[in-house]
């Protein structure tokens, strides 16, 4: 049987998940090819996380090179080491996420070419999130792709997913109290 071509007013929901490192950087590759082809179409990229857009190489270079790419840090006083210990920050990072929530109608108004929501399916994991909630808003945004990314399986979210790549490490530096390294982790 031929393959159908897609019906492009359908949103189609990618989910990149696991401990192993490239989450983001797949997510930011997907954006590149897509705004190859789209160039004049909108972008979003929240970042629910990661201390806003010029932290990491690619999401600086998205931001500085891509004008019609929006970023939005949910958590953006936050260095992206001391959200693991999430009870230190808790009352920080519980206003935050309020003030995003009280706040998210805002991006379901615009049409956008593609979404990432980066370290999404984390918020869960912290309940700083209803996952019902979440969910009748992912499905109030207008875009033909919507990518998630994160550490946690979220069956819910599981359900609404089109793609769903799993990124499993073998070996990483970090197990060996390695920081991060500029330009090859962020």
């Amino acid at each position: 049987m031929p393959m159908q071509k897609s019906k492009r007013n359908k949103t189609f929901f990618h989910i990149y998940w696991g401990n192993g490192r490239g989450k983001t950087s797949c997510a930011a590759g997907t954006l590149i090819r897509d705004y190859f082809h789209f160039p004049n179409k909108n972008y979003l990229w929240i970042q629910f996380f990661k201390k806003g857009p010029l932290y990491s190489g690619e999401t600086a270079f998205l931001y500085q090179n891509l004008k019609n790419l929006e970023f939005y840090s949910v958590i953006s006083e936050l260095n992206i080491w001391e959200y693991k210990n999430i009870s230190k920050n808790l009352i920080k990072i519980r206003k935050s996420f309020q003030d995003f929530w009280q706040n998210k109608e805002k991006f379901t108004e615009k049409i956008y070419q593609l979404i990432i929501l980066d370290e999404f399916l984390d918020v869960f994991k912290y309940n700083l999130l209803d996952i019902s909630e979440s969910i009748m808003w992912l499905t109030r945004l207008k875009a033909n792709d919507i990518i998630i990314t994160g550490h946690e399986k979220v069956e819910k979210l599981f359900e609404i997913g089109n793609y769903i790549t799993y990124f499993k490490m073998e070996k990483h530096p970090y197990i060996k109290y390695i920081r991060a390294r500029k330009g090859i982790e962020f």
